[in-house]
């Protein structure tokens, strides 16, 4: 059984350009001149895809739900 981290972000929600580029690290850092959550969260989203777990990002009543899935410790 793997781990799964699932919360609600509460600021606002994201654009779904916003979305789809959440856990692009590259996109992140050259959006801003600061690293911050949302280079945060990139980082987070590449280190659960390089260990095969699942990042995944939605919003919903004007809220977004971010999910992380790390797979089960061999």
């Amino acid at each position: 059984e793997g781990t799964e981290l699932t919360f609600w972000d509460s600021g606002p929600p994201l654009t779904p350009e916003g979305e789809a580029h959440v856990f692009d690290r590259r996109e992140q850092a050259l959006r801003g001149h600061e690293l911050g959550s949302a280079f945060r969260m990139a980082m987070a989203g590449a280190l659960v895809q390089a260990h095969g777990g699942r990042a995944q990002v939605g919003s919903l009543s004007g809220r977004t739900l971010f999910q992380l899935v790390l797979p089960p410790p061999r």
